[in-house]
């Protein structure tokens, strides 16, 4: 019986995150605010090789949203890549923070995952 269940649990687990599963070819940038007393996370954060746009899970609500503007610094990650791409991607508990290459423009940027809502300022840098 136990061994009926823990195989039943196997193949549940392994069809729910079949789905989610990001293949590790094709990540650039990977990061999650896993905290380790807890043993848990709420965010992930993500950019692939197919894709130069920041995907941002909110594990809470199982949502993800697609980020490419980059708020109102008139950079978008889909249209310029690769001339713009994202640097020092970093996961706090309730935001997401990276900085954007830009030639001409250089931006700091933070997605606040839980409002959905993203800002950008120059760094001054080019």
């Amino acid at each position: 019986m136990i061994r009926f269940l823990f195989s039943i649990s196997i193949l549940i687990s392994g069809s729910v995150f079949s789905n989610n599963v990001l293949n590790l070819n094709d990540i650039i940038y990977y990061q999650s605010n896993y905290d380790s007393e807890s043993k848990s996370e709420d965010l992930i954060a993500y950019i692939t090789k197919q894709d130069p746009c920041i995907s941002v899970i909110n594990l809470n609500d199982n949502k993800t949203k697609r980020y490419c503007e980059m708020g109102n610094s008139g950079i978008n990650l889909e249209k310029e890549y690769p001339t713009s791409y994202v640097l020092k991607l970093y996961v706090s508990p309730i935001s997401v923070s990276f900085i954007v290459a830009a030639p001409w423009n250089e931006q700091k940027c933070k997605i606040l995952a839980f409002h959905e809502k993203i800002t950008c300022e120059p760094t001054g840098k080019n």
